[in-house]
């Protein structure tokens, strides 16, 4: 299979290193939350990722039409601003590992969205059976963090951000289809989230803390949420939605705590038990349960469309039902 800029395999290859960068970034917020509340992270991280954002694309374009940016806009409010209220003030709550998982359940809340409200994708037993063994996974993962108090409403708002963005997915796809390309989209969603944050200050407040910034871990973190993880993730996140749909995507944020796991042990000194190890595993086969017979699908359309006699026809598959 070769490589190329609207292959599968580029969207899954994309997928990929935004789960894995995605995953590491649960371990890599809750190392400031140390020096920082959460709203602090949340607008310093914009800011940064957007003046690069800026760099890469510095051409204004005008708005084609008002449903357009309303759609932009509600694409910026579920899959920014209110995505990382929620699960900033989650990790502040409860522990990363928690918040990985239960936002992991994304695919979930995507795939129900997509199959009613959005480009009405089927959902085949497979998709259900790889949800269930990835989720027992995920459960597994987070047991031994599961607590009361504080930790639960920690517990609730990660779960809010799951849905939360799991609804920026139809607004991405919706807005590919009308013909945006991946850089000025992806600069202009963080612009309205940047917009609809800074209210956000009239409540929290914002001090900056030169004094924090300055020590070596915080600056990394800043640097890899800011520059890596918010403007070069979202971009390529936004490629692979439009390349293989929201559902597709979505199924590999189950790895997501998978990465958070492997990442704690070094960063945050913490220990891979038995549950832990169990959890992984399930998470993994539930992936490849989730995607094994969409791939395989793929593969015979492809195959089908080069051939059209092997296929017997040449009507090309609805957009969106990978």
């Amino acid at each position: 299979m070769s490589i190329s800029g609207n292959s599968p395999l580029t969207g899954h290859l994309l997928t990929l290193f935004t789960t894995l960068v995605w995953g590491m970034t649960f371990v890599s917020t809750k190392m400031l939350l140390e020096d920082f509340t959460p709203a602090e992270v949340l607008i310093d991280r914009f800011f940064l990722g957007l003046a690069v954002l800026y760099v890469l694309y510095p051409r204004l374009q005008r708005p084609r039409s008002w449903e357009d940016e309303l759609c932009k806009l509600g694409a910026a409010f579920f899959g920014v601003t209110f995505y990382f209220v929620l699960e900033n003030n989650a990790l502040r709550l409860a522990p990363a590992a928690n918040v990985s998982l239960i936002v992991s359940t994304v695919p979930f809340f995507s795939g129900l969205l997509d199959r009613f409200i959005g480009e009405h994708t089927r959902l085949n037993p497979s998709f259900f059976w790889g949800m269930a063994c990835a989720l027992g996974g995920i459960a597994l993962l987070g047991w031994e963090d599961l607590n009361l108090g504080e930790g639960l409403w920690g517990d609730v708002l990660a779960l809010g951000a799951a849905i939360s963005w799991a609804f920026y997915n139809i607004f991405v796809r919706r807005l590919y289809l009308r013909g945006y390309d991946s850089l000025s989209l992806t600069r202009s969603i963080f612009t309205y989230a940047l917009l609809l944050t800074l209210p956000l200050l009239l409540f929290t407040g914002y001090e900056f803390k030169g004094e924090c910034l300055i020590k070596p871990a915080n600056a990394l973190n800043l640097i890899f949420l800011g520059v890596i993880a918010t403007s070069l993730c979202f971009f390529t996140w936004n490629i692979a939605v439009r390349i293989l749909g929201s559902v597709k995507t979505s199924i590999y944020l189950y790895g997501q705590p998978v990465v958070a796991a492997l990442a704690a042990v070094p960063l945050l000194h913490e220990h891979l038990t038995l549950p832990v190890v169990t959890g992984i595993v399930l998470t993994v086969v539930g992936l490849i349960i989730s995607q094994g017979p969409r791939l395989r699908h793929e593969r015979q359309r492809r195959e089908g469309a080069a051939d059209p006699a092997k296929s017997g026809h040449t009507l090309p598959g609805r957009a969106g039902d990978e």
